[in-house]
C-alpha cells in the first residue's frame, strides 16, 4: 500500500490549522504529521496522523521527546524517522554510541584476570583488543571530520 505523507513541520498555528482541516483530503492512504502539540486536533477526525520523529527511548527524562508509547497511547498510528534535521543536530549520539561500545568492551577486558572469563576470553582476546582499536580510531576520526565541517561554516 502507498501512503502519502503530509509533514506539516512548524509551519501552522492554531488558527491555521482549521483552514487546513476543512481542506484536507481524507483518504485511507493520506497521514498527516502535525507538530506534536498540534495532534490533538487531528485526532477522531478520519485521519491517519503520525508524529514527525520519535524518541529513541520509551521512557525517561528527555525534555521535548515523544516515544512511539506516547503516540499509540494517544491514537498515533504512523512516525516519521531517519530526518535530515535530526542526524543534523544530534550527530552527538554517534559518538555516544561509540564511548557506550568502548566502555562495553573495556569492561569486558577488565574481567580478563578473572578465571571464569580468563578460558572464554583468551581465544577471542585479541580480536577484542583489535576491534576496541578500531572503535578508538573511528571515535577520532568523527570527532576530526565534525570539527573541520564546523570550521568550513
Amino acid at each position: 500500500m502507498k501512503l502519502i505523507v503530509g509533514n506539516l513541520k512548524m509551519y501552522f498555528d492554531g488558527s491555521e490549522i482549521k483552514n487546513y482541516l476543512d481542506n484536507l483530503i481524507r483518504d485511507d492512504n493520506v497521514v498527516v504529521c502535525p507538530s506534536s502539540i498540534h495532534i490533538p486536533y487531528f485526532l477522531n477526525k478520519n485521519i491517519n496522523v503520525g508524529l514527525q520523529d520519535v524518541s529513541m527511548y520509551e521512557k525517561g527524562s528527555f525534555t521535548g521527546e515523544v516515544s512511539a508509547l506516547q503516540g499509540v497511547n494517544i491514537g498515533v498510528t504512523y512516525a516519521l524517522i531517519g530526518h535530515y534535521e535530526t542526524r543534523k543536530y544530534n550527530d552527538n549520539k554517534i559518538i555516544n554510541l561509540i564511548i557506550i561500545i568502548f566502555i562495553i568492551i573495556s569492561s569486558i577486558l577488565l574481567f580478563k584476570n578473572n578465571t571464569f572469563f580468563n578460558h572464554y576470553l583468551d581465544s577471542v582476546y585479541p580480536y577484542i583488543l583489535m576491534i576496541l582499536f578500531g572503535i578508538y580510531i573511528m571515535m577520532f576520526i568523527v570527532i576530526i571530520i565534525k570539527k573541520c565541517i564546523k570550521r568550513k561554516k
